[in-house]
């Protein structure tokens, strides 16, 4: 088959920030000592990788574009696609044919960028930082608060997996999703202003590294527990972080997903770079 949409597209992608049930949990935000660096996971060399409709499909090494068009690096910076994609260029083609709703008739592939590692884990510490380089304000009625940029841990497949990042409405973010819907665990406001999806429809800095990092750990009792930590700081060398912290006990969406899964990375409605990407478990 010349092209298959990843799994996230097929549902809907950029509402997967909709609340279907909201855990009652107290939500902390003290200062976090960022965890010890490690090595850079997939980022040492420059590439091009192009959607896949699977993972065995993506011929790279290290990543599987599960949605999006295309993924970059270039001098240790990741990137979806930046602007418009010409018309000439193939996937242009098929996502305007596919999904010209939330891709802007094309142009914007990125605006659902789905970029997966092909590292299977159980427990998993995500760090990395974001430079958000442009909002695509797209008419597709898609485009809402609960959009943003997140961390996929123990992703099973396009139903089932933990989202742990930072909405375009200024909240901390950390849900799952169980056969197909989203629960959400913890959603504290940790940027001061009003989401209008018309006169300010993102509360994000732009062109502004934002550091983040994310665990999910399974604890003796079966429990897992989740940490989203975020800095807005310029200095991308600061070591403290706002953390929101939360436990799934089951008690929202079923039990806790135990099984090891994939880890990676999704952004809606924007050109994204990233960098420091590190991966442990």
């Amino acid at each position: 088959m010349l092209f298959s949409i990843g799994c996230d597209i097929k549902q809907s992608p950029p509402r997967q920030g909709e609340n279907v049930s909201v855990k009652d949990t107290k939500v902390a935000t003290p200062v976090a000592k960022r965890p010890a660096n490690i090595a850079d996971y997939g980022l040492q060399i420059d590439l091009t990788a192009e959607e896949a409709g699977s993972m065995l499909e993506s011929t790279n090494h290290d990543w599987w574009v599960n949605s999006g068009g295309y993924f970059f690096v270039k001098k240790g910076i990741g990137s979806s696609v930046q602007g418009d994609l010409p018309s000439t260029d193939r996937w242009f083609r098929l996502y305007k044919s596919s999904n010209p709703t939330d891709t802007d008739d094309g142009k914007h592939p990125q605006n659902i960028f789905r970029l997966m590692t092909k590292k299977s884990l159980g427990d998993v510490r995500q760090i990395a930082y974001f430079k958000i380089n442009a909002y695509n304000a797209s008419a597709s009625p898609n485009r809402e608060g609960h959009n943003g940029i997140l961390f996929f841990s123990r992703y099973q497949d396009g139903d089932t997996s933990y989202y742990t990042g930072l909405r375009v409405d200024g909240r901390a973010i950390i849900k799952k999703k169980v056969n197909g819907k989203y629960f959400t665990l913890a959603q504290p406001k940790i940027i001061e202003g009003a989401f209008n999806r018309n006169t300010r429809p993102n509360l994000l800095p732009l062109d502004t590294w934002i550091g983040m990092w994310s665990e999910v750990k399974t604890k003796s009792d079966k429990t897992v527990a989740i940490t989203i930590a975020i800095s807005l700081k310029e200095n991308p060398n600061l070591d403290t972080w706002s953390k929101t912290e939360t436990l799934d006990d089951g008690d929202v969406g079923g039990p806790p997903i135990q099984e090891a899964g994939y880890a990676g990375i999704r952004s809606d409605f924007m050109d994204l770079e990233f960098k420091e990407y590190q991966l442990n478990n």
